[in-house]
């Protein structure tokens, strides 16, 4: 075979393989770092999840009861806080329903694609 068959078939590959979703947790009493690394480490928030989140993440969220924190400018203090709404304006996908203890995706309900 020609050998630029080969030489595009591995960066297909690496390509692919650079491209691995980051799993984003949110967990509303998670107890350590809050940076969304594991459910430990989980945000508190949703929208610190989905303001961190980059094309391609999955935000994966514990059950509870997650509110904007807020409006569609950004403000966290808008004059009348119905305001608030959570700001999704990336190829993210959100997943929920989680006991916050899972590690495969399909434990959740998908909310987002």
């Amino acid at each position: 075979m020609n050998p630029r068959y080969y030489l595009v078939l591995l960066l297909v590959l690496l390509i692919s393989l650079s491209a691995k979703a980051t799993i984003i947790y949110v967990k509303h009493n998670a107890p350590g770092a809050n940076n969304g690394s594991s459910w430990n480490d989980a945000c508190l928030e949703l929208q610190d999840a989905i303001d961190a989140a980059v094309a391609g993440d999955e935000i994966w969220v514990a059950a509870g009861i997650y509110k904007p924190t807020k409006d569609n400018n950004g403000n966290p203090s808008p004059g009348d806080p119905r305001r608030k709404v959570f700001n999704i304006e990336k190829n993210i996908k959100i997943f929920g329903g989680f006991a916050g203890t899972e590690n495969l995706r399909s434990k959740g309900i998908g909310i987002r694609t």
